[in-house]
């Protein structure tokens, strides 16, 4: 099948060839391109509202919360994972009793985290807490922290 369509294009000439083969390849780029830019994912960071920061991140990214209890005074991280465009929860760091009070028997706080999953994540403190995406650390206080994630790709085919 593969000689009969190399045999009829260069019955064309080598111009036709040329066209065909150049309309291949820019096909194939076309494609590569299109796969690279389904987990290319923008970032947007604000606090108390106003814009601080965009990156784009490629492939799977880690975002880390990091405070202590403001009820037990102990640590607390909760791990999430970037990619596609999607914020998902993936692990939650803390002391039994950070745990038993925020699910007071009601639900498991470390199965909901992992269940988490959206575009975007707000939290606020009066306490200190870090926000670690990758290799990128942002450190804040008495503030309110928003975190949007977007696909490059949805960015494309919604303008």
């Amino acid at each position: 099948m593969f000689k009969e369509a190399c045999a009829n294009t260069m019955k064309g000439g080598p111009k036709r060839a040329a066209i065909v083969f150049s309309l291949a390849a820019i096909l194939v780029v076309a494609l590569i391109l299109s796969i690279a830019l389904l987990n290319i994912t923008m970032v947007t960071i604000y606090v108390d509202g106003e814009l601080k920061t965009i990156h784009l991140m490629w492939g799977e990214r880690d975002l880390k919360l990091s405070f202590n209890s403001s009820i037990t005074g102990t640590p607390v991280t909760i791990h999430f994972k970037i990619t596609h465009g999607r914020i998902r929860g993936h692990a939650l760091e803390a002391d039994e009793a950070m745990i038993e009070y925020y699910s007071m028997g009601m639900l498991n706080v470390s199965t909901t985290v992992k269940g988490y999953e959206s575009r975007n994540i707000e939290f606020c403190s009066t306490q200190n807490f870090k926000i670690i995406i990758g290799d990128m650390r942002i450190k804040l206080k008495n503030t309110c922290i928003r975190v949007e994630a977007h696909s490059i790709w949805s960015l494309i085919k919604h303008n």
